[in-house]
């Protein structure tokens, strides 16, 4: 019989790494599709050969900026012997699922585009939509029972889709079914959630989304990382502490990111600016938007770098979107000052009422001591156990 293509951990074929898997939840550390597509397969199962299998599954939250969330009504039942080779309940869902088998090629997602890419598997929006913005809202486990009582576990990857705005949404369809979106974005309310049920995902992902907590409508088997505060799973590695500086300071900057490097503080240096690329405000500004530390290193070279410009407007950016989220992560700007009468001499005015780090010569060892001490604080090292 045909099944779904699905993405999974074989726990007969590659039991270490199946029990890692869950070892990595139960301590509430996220693995990164780095560390998880290598182990997968990829192939058509049906419902009675998921059993010893942990599936990995993608679902989005289309939200809008008012954190109202695009429901939609499934129309029709799968049966569970029909050519998918599963059963979907009928009812209301907030998630778009994605079991990601097909990757154009990369073994797995590196960026947010690829993440748009993949929705884009599911999701056609309207035309005038622009694309959204991803963020990561955390790992959702389920373990899930079939009619022969055996159960399969499910990881869903749970990323939230902020389009642009609050208007109606008309065209909007889901891909090879029936399934229709909703017409316009609808509050988290109580309605909203009486629609739902106990599609407990579905509900994890709104706790993500609106920091509440609706445990008490539905069982405990259904539970959620958060991701807010971790770098999503798409990138290899946190960006840790992102320079921004000019690349005629670029000595000092490799010097002090390998020093941090050495102490397992993961850095972000802007190599494909430094080298002359031209797509380097895309991973820079990807950058910001996920690093724990944007360090301003000010300089007389800095004053009219209008790349230095735009990167510390995304970082102010951000800084002002996360003192309104009551569950902000940590993210702190510092700036450090190379050179100048004073330490706030080659200071943007939006930063001259910060602490800047003195590293002006003769006091440069007592500033990188005091920097690093401070970075130290808020970044932890890949190195800890």
């Amino acid at each position: 019989m045909a099944g779904d293509y699905k993405r999974y951990i074989d726990e007969q074929a590659n039991p270490e790494f199946a029990a890692k898997m869950r070892q990595y939840f139960d301590s509430g550390r996220i693995p990164p599709f780095a560390m998880v597509f290598p182990e997968t397969q990829k192939r058509q199962i049906a419902s009675e050969d998921k059993p010893g299998k942990q599936i990995i599954q993608f679902s989005f939250l289309l939200t809008n900026a008012h954190a109202e969330v695009l429901p939609y009504s499934r129309t029709e039942l799968v049966p569970k012997k029909a050519s998918m080779g599963h059963e979907i309940s009928l009812g209301r869902s907030v998630l778009v699922g994605w079991s990601p088998a097909e990757l154009n090629g990369r073994q797995f997602p590196q960026s947010e585009e690829d993440m748009r890419d993949a929705l884009s598997n599911e999701v056609t929006p309207s035309a005038n939509e622009l694309p959204p913005e991803i963020y990561f809202l955390g790992l959702a486990r389920r373990t899930m029972s079939l009619e022969d009582g055996q159960t399969v576990l499910y990881y869903f990857y749970i990323f939230e889709c902020r389009y642009s705005g609050p208007g109606p949404v008309g065209k909007w369809l889901l891909k090879d079914r029936n399934d229709r979106l909703a017409e316009t974005f609808v509050p988290v309310d109580d309605a909203l959630l009486a629609s739902l049920g106990k599609n407990r995902v579905d509900l994890r992902a709104l706790e993500a989304l609106t920091d509440r907590d609706f445990s008490a409508r539905d069982s405990h088997d259904c539970y959620l990382l958060p991701g807010r505060d971790a770098y999503p799973p798409f990138m290899v590695r946190s960006p840790g502490v992102f320079f921004c500086h000019s690349s005629l300071d670029k000595r000092f900057v490799e010097e002090l990111a390998a020093r941090l490097e050495k102490l397992g503080i993961p850095t972000w240096v802007d190599k494909g600016r430094i080298e002359g690329g031209n797509i380097w405000f895309e991973k820079a500004f990807e950058a910001i938007k996920y690093c724990q530390v944007f360090l301003f290193v000010a300089s007389a070279n800095t004053v009219d770098s209008i790349p230095c410009k735009d990167e510390l407007d995304q970082a102010l950016n951000r800084q002002r979107r996360l003192h309104e989220n009551p569950s902000k992560p940590v993210y702190e700007i510092i700036p450090v000052a190379l050179e100048g009468d004073k330490t706030q001499s080659y200071l943007p005015k939006a930063l001259v009422d910060m602490h800047a780090i003195d590293l002006r010569d003769p006091v440069r060892k007592q500033g990188l001591a005091e920097l690093i001490a401070r970075i130290k604080a808020i970044v932890p090292s890949y190195l800890s156990p």
